[in-house]
């Protein structure tokens, strides 16, 4: 496991995948995901790649995304690039 007090940035993220010898394209791919999903992951919340790239590296997607998920790796809803629904919005939508 890595030192998980290690500053994660979009960067370092992408560095300590290829350290390991893979890319982030190669990483989806393995993980049944499309080719783009794990670059897109370091931007804004993917879920499935955002799970794949820390188990990969051994870290816990709360210490890589921090602002997305809490502790217990759960998604911190109307965290990241996307706004937000509110439940009547999406009623409204709807009708």
């Amino acid at each position: 496991m890595i030192n998980s007090s290690v500053d994660w940035d979009k960067f370092a993220i992408a560095a300590e995948v290829k350290r390991r010898g893979k890319t982030l394209t190669s990483l989806a791919l393995e993980n049944g995901l499309s080719q783009s999903s794990c670059r897109s992951a370091l931007i804004i919340p993917v879920p499935s790649a955002n799970k794949a790239i820390a188990l990969f590296i051994g870290v816990s997607v709360h210490d890589l995304w921090p602002d997305w998920y809490r502790e217990d790796g759960t998604r911190i809803l109307g965290s990241g690039s996307r706004p937000s629904r509110t439940k009547s919005q999406v009623q409204q939508d709807a009708a």
